[in-house]
């Protein structure tokens, strides 16, 4: 089964324990940064599958963040 999605991440723990069986890009990268670069891929066209703000944990209580995207660049215009 192939996997549709990507995980991005500054998380090292996600890498460790997802990357093996999805696909994860791991940056050592701040916060803000995890979530420009996952803007920039929105840009290009990926889809955002999983809403980047956590619902209970607050930014400033956590220096990682984890967000799935589509694999595939869907067509724009």
């Amino acid at each position: 089964m192939k996997n549709k999605f990507i995980i991005i991440t500054n998380n090292p723990l996600v890498k460790e324990e997802l990357g093996g069986l999805y696909n994860v890009e791991y940056f050592e990268i701040s916060y803000e940064d995890i979530l420009k670069t996952v803007r920039d891929r929105i840009y290009k066209g990926h889809e955002l599958l999983t809403h980047p703000l956590s619902g209970s944990v607050k930014p400033n209580e956590t220096p990682y963040k984890s967000i799935m995207i589509s694999e595939d660049v869907r067509g724009l215009m």
